[in-house]
């Protein structure tokens, strides 16, 4: 999923540090890279166990910038193959590609939220001319 901010004049710098610390606070492994002129940031679950990583892209410029969620576990690959595998005892992948994808939807919910409040309280953090 992907959110579009206009005439807000936000330090991207700021909101990829505010968001780096939203995933550290849920107890996400993080990795941060601007290659060009985009951020990108890699949160991994610290929980070997279900496998969610997600990454967050942050791209334009502080009057016109997108936000970009998208899941990077393999939760999905979980359920696909415990779908195909049911009749031969694959349910423990479904169930398992099942949670990730819970805790995936609930993990976004809870990202959009706060990338909403630390947008409108970063607003016009950066003055144009």
């Amino acid at each position: 999923m992907k959110t579009r901010w206009i005439g807000k004049h936000v330090d991207l710098l700021l909101l990829s540090k505010f968001t780096e610390s939203f995933f550290v606070k849920k107890g996400f492994k993080t990795f941060r890279e601007r290659p060009s002129a985009e951020f990108k940031l890699l949160a991994v679950s610290r929980s070997n166990k279900d496998g969610l990583a997600v990454e967050v892209s942050i791209s334009g410029c502080p009057e016109d910038f997108t936000v970009g969620f998208a899941e990077k576990g393999y939760g999905q690959g979980f359920t696909k193959t415990g779908l195909f595998t049911l009749p031969f005892g694959g349910g423990a992948f479904f169930l398992r590609g099942l949670k990730v994808q819970e805790s995936f939807q609930k993990l976004e919910s809870e990202f959009w939220v706060y990338a909403e409040e630390t947008v409108s309280s970063l607003t016009e953090s950066v003055h144009v001319s």
